[in-house]
């Protein structure tokens, strides 16, 4: 799973800057889905919002993150 830091995001109600997170996947337009630490759930939308990935170490058996469009 992708980890990120949030450097700025445009939206009414962002969580704060600084904040980390796990990156689910993606959806059909692109904008990455994510579950805050804070267990907030929003989205990071690519040449909007502004964040780092985080490079952690990943424990064996656990997979990049994925983009599941089935249902788009």
């Amino acid at each position: 799973m992708m980890r990120v830091r949030l450097i700025h995001m445009e939206d009414p109600y962002p969580v704060p800057p600084g904040s980390t997170g796990t990156v689910l996947g993606t959806d059909c337009n692109g904008d990455l889905e994510v579950v805050w630490d804070n267990n907030r759930t929003l989205k990071l939308i690519p040449g909007v919002d502004k964040w780092n990935e985080i490079h952690e170490e990943v424990s064996a058996g656990h997979s990049d993150v994925s983009s599941d469009q089935s249902a788009c």
